[in-house]
Formats: C-alpha cells, structure tokens, sequence
C-alpha cells in the first residue's frame, strides 16, 4: 500500500526546519498569547508520544480522527465521487491545516526561544520559569505533530481508496480477459462454419469491442484517482 513520507519531528531536534512557505512571522505573540488556541482547529495535544517511534500513539490519533469526522459540520475532508470535488475539499482541509500550522509555528518559535534564554540565565528565577515556559513549548510542539500526522492520514486514506480501485481493476481486466479468450474461441468456431453465422460474428465483435471499451474506462478512472491523490501529495510535501 502506498505511503505517505513521514515529517514527523527528530526527537534529537527541538527546532523546526524552518517555516513553512506562506507563513507569515507574527510579531505580536507574547506571553499571554502565545498560549492562545486555533478556532476551530484539528490539531490536539495531552498525549504523550509512543517511547518507540516518537510518534503520536495510532489508537490516540484514530480516536482524535474519529471526533473530527463525528463533528457538524464534519472536520474532516469527505470522500467525493467526482475527482475535482475530491481536489477542491482536499485542497481547502489542506489550506484550513496550513493557516492552524502557522498559527503554532509562531508560537513555538516565541515560546522555545524565551526557553533557551531562560534556561541559560544565571538567575533561580529565569531558571525555575524555564520550566513553565518548557510545558507550554512541548504542549505546542505536540500540535504541531499532530497537524503532520492528520495530514499523514489523509494521504494514505487517499492511498488506501486508490489501491482499493487498483485491486478492482486488476479483478476486472481479469475478469475482461478471460471473456476475451472466450469470444476469441468461439471466434475461430464461428469462422469455421459456413456463412450464415455472419450475424453472430458481427454480435461477437461488437461485444469484443465493448469489453475493450470498458477496459478503457476503468484505466482512465484509476489514473484520475491517482492524480487526486498526488494533489493530497503535493500538498502535504508543501508543509515540510
């Protein structure tokens, strides 16, 4: 099954990467702000990361997906039938993650800069704040993970869906084969009989014909689905 690449944060790197394109430095955080929430948002925190993989733990995370999904109205990107719905909801759950993305990006960054120059202060007071100001910084960083990995579900949703067509399109070209092989045989016995049964190869062939046509259909459907999900991609790459 296809997978989404992982942008979760180093557990060796308290600093991000760097900010993500589109987001603008907000000057206007301060101390009480910077604990400020996104409304509205999708984001969550008061886990504590899997010790293994330093990652969201999966049933913390499909539980938080599933509150999102059971919201009215839903929080969550619907599944579309028509491949432009699918981009156009896609596309703006992704804006939605990226404007709520920014919004603690900028208060990550006050938050864990104030942490530094306390931690490194001479003074009891400076230090014994750092610890406040610690437990603010890793709640945020926590929202910020768990924007990543709702994004990261997402994508294999969508990659799931898409490899659930790819396995009903292996089953019909199957399925599309074998009737081809069929109508091929009874082709060659067709051709063998005298020519009155010019009807019934010509029904033959159009029917040969249709299966090819349908054969078509299913290839073009599954490559539309597949260029919806590079948008999902696309996206979610943006947000490294």
């Amino acid at each position: 099954m296809s997978t989404a690449t992982d942008y979760s944060f180093r557990k060796d790197s308290p600093t991000l990467s760097g900010p993500v394109d589109g987001c603008v430095a907000d000057t206007t955080i301060d101390d009480t702000t910077v604990s400020d929430t996104f409304t509205n948002g999708v984001s969550f925190s008061g886990y504590d990361l899997d010790p293994e993989l330093e990652r969201v733990p999966v049933e913390i995370l499909a539980i938080q997906i599933q509150n999102l999904k059971a919201q009215t109205p839903s929080l969550w990107p619907q599944k579309m039938d028509k491949v432009d719905d699918q981009i156009r909801v896609d596309t703006e759950f992704y804006q939605k993650v990226k404007k709520e993305y920014c919004f603690y990006e900028n208060r990550y960054s006050y938050s864990l800069a104030k942490f530094l120059k306390l931690i490194a202060s001479n003074t009891d007071a400076d230090v014994k704040l750092s610890m406040a100001v610690k437990d603010i910084t890793i709640d945020i960083n926590k929202r910020l993970q768990s924007l990543l990995e709702i994004l990261n579900a997402v994508a294999n949703e969508r990659a799931t869906r898409v490899d659930g067509y790819r396995a009903n399109h292996v089953i019909g070209n199957k399925s599309i084969g074998d009737n081809i092989t069929k109508l091929a045989e009874i082709k060659r016995k067709l051709s063998a009989s005298n020519l009155r049964l010019t009807t019934q190869k010509e029904m033959m062939a159009y029917t040969e014909e249709k299966n090819r046509a349908l054969r078509v259909q299913i290839t073009v459907f599954a490559v539309l689905n597949v260029i919806a999900l590079g948008v999902v991609y696309t996206a979610y790459k943006q947000s490294q």
